[in-house]
């Protein structure tokens, strides 16, 4: 008879070698099993990383739970971890291009008159504000693409702006 149930979600484990990931991965297997705890590992769990010396872990390495192996993943393919996309090398690409698509998403739909100037304006403060804050708040994003996604989303609201001007003299 279960009482209750519960879930834990984006967890990390980080160590110095890969000896330690193997005792850590162990202690959490028996954890579990002696609680009675499942885990879902197929494709929510990878291991990435490099060796001490800067190396990527080996092609031939293989963690597993249980009889599952953890996906390996190179250390320069971003995972998603806690809404933003992180890779081990550092690299925040995965997660200014997501953030990019937002924002072009927006100033797409401003320019092609799919949305109005208020509906924009809306979505750029309650919408677009907060899905990009764990971005800006985590990623390191050149200060070039911070002006161009203003530019853009400037420029766009202020098309908006002129055409409505411009139906406004017509009338």
């Amino acid at each position: 008879l279960v009482s209750s149930r519960g879930y834990c979600d984006d967890t990390m484990i980080m160590a110095e070698s890969l000896d330690d990931i193997i005792v850590m991965n162990e202690v959490v297997m028996e954890f579990c099993k002696n609680h009675h705890f499942k885990m879902n590992i197929k494709d929510k769990s990878y291991l990435t990383g490099r060796n001490g010396d800067g190396t990527e872990i080996k092609a031939n390495f293989q963690l597993k739970w249980g009889e599952q192996n953890i996906t390996k993943v190179p250390s320069s393919q971003a995972i998603r971890y806690l809404g933003a996309y992180i890779a081990a090398d550092l690299s925040w690409t995965k997660q200014i291009s997501t953030m990019n698509a937002s924002i072009m998403h927006v100033v797409a739909n401003l320019r092609h008159k799919k949305t109005t100037l208020l509906q924009g304006m809306l979505i750029i403060r309650e919408a677009l504000g907060p899905k990009l804050e764990i971005g800006l708040r985590h990623a390191y994003i050149p200060m070039q693409i911070l002006d161009s996604w203003d530019t853009w989303l400037i420029s766009a609201l202020k098309q908006r702006v002129d055409i409505i001007s411009r139906q406004c003299e017509d009338s």
